[in-house]
């Protein structure tokens, strides 16, 4: 999954969910995006969604495949990836930060 350039030129942060199905026949279907924090984060949550449709296997129960609906988080945070700048450096080029999370700090206190 990759951070979306919107979403990162814009600082956006937050968790959406995807809710989606798993048939009997092993197929991912009607994804559906729950609390949406836009910038293209809902993009990227159903590419992920369609490269990985046919990879979920199915339920069983008493032996019989099952229909079984299942909520994804997903996060978009600065904080995951680790990558820590202070608030005062400067921020490098937005290419660069493809895919990259960012944390940012200060050392200042507030008043």
């Amino acid at each position: 999954m990759r951070y979306p350039r919107e979403a990162q030129e814009n600082m956006v942060e937050g968790v959406s969910f995807l809710s989606f199905e798993v048939d009997k026949n092993g197929q991912a279907v009607n994804p559906e995006i729950h609390h949406s924090i836009g910038y293209g984060c809902d993009e990227e949550m159903l590419k992920v969604f369609r490269k990985t449709k046919d990879q979920w296997i199915t339920a069983i129960k008493d032996g019989q495949p099952l229909h079984t609906r299942f909520v994804v988080p997903f996060v978009f945070s600065f904080l995951s990836a680790g990558y820590v700048l202070d608030i005062n450096d400067e921020l490098p080029p937005a290419a660069l930060l493809e895919g990259v999370n960012i944390t940012l700090f200060s050392n200042k206190l507030s008043k």
